[in-house]
This record gives C-alpha cells, sequence and structure tokens, in this order.
C-alpha cells in the first residue's frame, strides 16, 4: 500500500513538472510574440510598413545633379520662389493668332528661347526677354487628343499625332515630325492601328514615343522614323494616358487609365525595360475598369534632378518621391473636366505649377500649401525657364503669359 502511494505520488509530481514545463514555455513564447509585436508596431512609427518595404526591395532612382543654367532668361529679374511667389506678376504675352487653345509649351534648357503650340497648328517660337520676336509657322491641324503632342524648343522640333484615311473603309494613323526652325516637314512615322493617346520625347530628340495601350519607340531620324520597339508594360488593355521623360531621357513615366504609374528605362538602343520590375503604389487609385471622362492621369512631370514626379488627375495634384517612393504631396486643385492639364516644377523642386481647365497654381511641396492661383483662366500647359525667373503658361485663347517675381 504505501508503495503504491509513493508511486502515484512519483507520478503526479512527474505530471506536475511536465504541466510545469509546458506551462513555463506557453508563457515564454506568448511573452516573446507580445515583444515582437511591441517592436513591430514601434518599428512603423519610426517607418512605415509600405515605405521600409519599398525602400528594401526598390531601390532609389539614380539621381542628377542640380542643373546650372548657362544664360540668364529675363535680365533684371530673380528667380521665382516660395518666398516671393505671391508678388509674381505678368510682364509680357503673346499673341500667337490664333483662337485655339495653347496645348504644349516648352522652354530651352540652355538659352531663353521657347516654343508653344496649338490645337489648331499655329506654332510660334519667342524668346523670353523679347517676346515680340517671334517666328511663326502652321501645320496640320491636330485631330486627335490634345495630348499627343510633344516638343523641343531647344532644336525646335514638334511632334503630332495624326488621322488620315486608307482607300476604302477604316482609317489609320500616323506621327509627324516637323522643324519649326525652317518651317519644314521631317518625317513620318509608321502607322498605327489605334489613335495615339500621347507622345514624348527625348530631350535630345533622338527618340519619340508613341503610346496607346501599347508603347512605340520610334528613332528620328532624316526622312523617316525607324520603328525600333513595340513595348507593353502592364497586361491589361487599359490606355495609357500620359507620359514624361526625365531631364536626362533616360527614364520614362508613364501613367495607364487605371491609374498606375510605371517607371520605364530607355537604353540607348531605343529599348525599353521596367525599372526594376517597379510601379508606384498608388493605394488612392481605382483598380479595375474606370469612368475615363471622370478619372484619368492627365499630366506627368519630373523634377531637374530625378527625385521627385508630379502626377496630375481629375482634381487632385501628386508627388512622389523617387527615393523613398512614396507620396510628399496630395492636395485638391480646380476641375481638370476638360481634355487636357499641366504639372511642371521649379528648377529648385520646392515649387510645383498646375494648370487645369479651371486655372492654375503654385504649390509649395514641401509644406502642401497652396502659395498663389489665377482662377478663371483656362490653361493647358505650363512651364519654368531653367534659371527659374520666367514662368510660362498657355491659355484657351492662343495666347502665351510670361510671368515674374515682382522686383
Amino acid at each position: 500500500m504505501r508503495q503504491l502511494t509513493l508511486r502515484t505520488l512519483a507520478l503526479l509530481k512527474g505530471t506536475f513538472l511536465v504541466l510545469l514545463g509546458m506551462a513555463m514555455t506557453v508563457i515564454f513564447y506568448s511573452c516573446l510574440l507580445t515583444f515582437l509585436l511591441i517592436g513591430v508596431w514601434i518599428a512603423d512609427l519610426v517607418c512605415p510598413t509600405s515605405t521600409c518595404m519599398s525602400q528594401i526591395f526598390r531601390p532609389s532612382l539614380p539621381s542628377l545633379p542640380p542643373q546650372m543654367p548657362s544664360v540668364v532668361s529675363i535680365p533684371g529679374y530673380t528667380p521665382i520662389t516660395t518666398s516671393n511667389v505671391g508678388t509674381i506678376v505678368e510682364l509680357n504675352s503673346v499673341d500667337m493668332n490664333s483662337k485655339h487653345a495653347v496645348i504644349a509649351l516648352d522652354i530651352a534648357s540652355d538659352n531663353n528661347v521657347a516654343m508653344a503650340v496649338t490645337s489648331w497648328g499655329r506654332v510660334v517660337r519667342f524668346s523670353l526677354d523679347r517676346p515680340t520676336r517671334v517666328i511663326t509657322n502652321d501645320v496640320e491641324p491636330m485631330t486627335l487628343n490634345l495630348r499627343a503632342t510633344t516638343l523641343n524648343a531647344q532644336l525646335g522640333i514638334l511632334a503630332t499625332g495624326m488621322k488620315y484615311l486608307e482607300s476604302g473603309w477604316g482609317s489609320n494613323w500616323e506621327a509627324h515630325v516637323w522643324d519649326i526652325r525652317n518651317g519644314t516637314f521631317v518625317t513620318i512615322a509608321s502607322s498605327y492601328n489605334d489613335p495615339p493617346t500621347t507622345l514624348a520625347m527625348t530631350p535630345d530628340a533622338k527618340w519619340l514615343v508613341v503610346a496607346n495601350q501599347d508603347l512605340f519607340v520610334d528613332e528620328i531620324s532624316t526622312g523617316n522614323l525607324t520603328r525600333s520597339e513595340r513595348f507593353r508594360y502592364q497586361s491589361s488593355v487599359d490606355r495609357i494616358e500620359a507620359l514624361a521623360f526625365d531631364p536626362a531621357g533616360e527614364y520614362l513615366a508613364v501613367a495607364n487609365a487605371n491609374g498606375s504609374i510605371a517607371i520605364v528605362h530607355l537604353n540607348p538602343s531605343g529599348e525599353l525595360e521596367i525599372w526594376k520590375s517597379t510601379t508606384l503604389e498608388m493605394s488612392a487609385f481605382p483598380t479595375g475598369s474606370v469612368d475615363y471622362q471622370a478619372v484619368k492621369p492627365l499630366g506627368l512631370a519630373f523634377d531637374t534632378t530625378r527625385k521627385q514626379l508630379a502626377m496630375l488627375r481629375d482634381n487632385e495634384a501628386i508627388v512622389y518621391d523617387l527615393g523613398a517612393w512614396r507620396q510628399t504631396l496630395k492636395v485638391t486643385v480646380t476641375s481638370t473636366t476638360g481634355p487636357a492639364g499641366s504639372v511642371a516644377f521649379d528648377p529648385s523642386g520646392q515649387l510645383l505649377a498646375v494648370g487645369t481647365q479651371d486655372g492654375w497654381q503654385m504649390w509649395d511641396v514641401a509644406h502642401s500649401k497652396k502659395l498663389f492661383e489665377q482662377v478663371g483662366a483656362g490653361t493647358y500647359t505650363v512651364a519654368f525657364s531653367a534659371d527659374g525667373r520666367a514662368f510660362v503658361w498657355g491659355d484657351l485663347d492662343g495666347h502665351v503669359h510670361i510671368w515674374v517675381a515682382r522686383q
């Protein structure tokens, strides 16, 4: 009997030790899990998961050194900055002798020559400091989406998407290139089966990218455009609505109608590839089918150092930090219900100009603050001079306006 009792006690003791060990194990791992969760929570406060993960898996886009302009665009005036933008006034305007909207505008990076084009094909080149010196050329009327136009003021090159009728039924689409310096037609691209929705040209005017549902890369040369590649960057059939090259012409921002943006690398041979297989995470954008008239990207622009990318769509202007892959600015602007819109950084990257159907604004990027607004003047295109002394915008009545900071 006594031996049985001792065995029972020994068995109970062993069972107790086993249960105690199990309990201690559960408590240990519970505490460890709790500490891990607390650590993750603290880490997320310091660096949001989406941002940190993007930094791990998405290397920063290589930035460019600050550009030093070689000329003064408008002598006697200081650059427009966040501190003096409230004082800007109109210095001059250029009448393009056309009652049609100014749909594209560019300012040369190493001189003070600007170039603008209206929706009816009137093109002017003028000096910012003496806008009375105007060179005017007429090319074909634009028969497409107004964004299917791109120009290069430095080299005087204009490219536009055009429609031509075939014999019989149906129609095809082309891209035409003009040399505005002498008013001559340079070249014509191969035909496209679908209408181009937008175009982009590298700063050296070597490559022309034509977009619809795909991207087509053509090398501009004397007499013809040599088709080098057809590239589809997504499997979806959403139309590409906006394109923008960086200042070096090495990377292309591509936005399609569902709201996603990809950064595409253009190599020296004219071949395209998704850079690091990345697209910008944009949780505010719809996915799947969308109403093209209600929500669509309207404008894209890199800053001069390739550290930021701005986008205008619907009634929002958004700026992305291309080093951290995150939004740094998201603001509501006047309606962009019109067929075009525009965004542009000043040379410092601190100011963002936004042009819409209802007017234009200047925003302080770092503080998400609107510093200036011009209401009522429909604006499809905006630009800064390379030295930041001039801000230029085109209205719907065929005028280009040059603004400066008041002395």
